[in-house]
């Protein structure tokens, strides 16, 4: 299936039912299942528990790389931090928080 991305992709990072992909610009794209808000802005009842599309995560510019895994997703800014969104259960996130992160705030790294 063929996804249509607005800009060239430089790196794709999957996780369980989700996919974020880096432009070549920086920008970060994310679609798939975000019932923990791994895609973004689940809990505020924003964006859906499934995004169909690719969308443009609104927090990033210049981002230089992206992971996932499971239900969590992660960014390196150009600030050479690490910050992370999605499923926090136990602390996975490496944020000092039980709950969902529904967008990355806070750097771990």
């Amino acid at each position: 299936m063929q996804v249509n991305v607005p800009s060239p992709v430089r790196a794709l990072a999957t996780g369980r039912d989700h996919v974020l992909a880096l432009s070549t610009m920086g920008h970060v794209y994310a679609w798939g299942l975000n019932a923990s808000s791994q895609v973004g802005l689940n809990t505020s009842a924003k964006w859906p528990d499934k995004v169909l599309e690719p969308q443009r995560l609104p927090w990033f510019s210049e981002a230089i790389a992206v992971y996932a895994n499971g239900n969590q997703s992660f960014v390196k800014d150009h600030d050479g931090k690490l910050y992370p969104w999605g499923q926090n259960m136990l602390g996975t996130l490496g944020l000092d928080a039980e709950q969902d992160v529904e967008q990355p705030e806070l750097a771990v790294a």
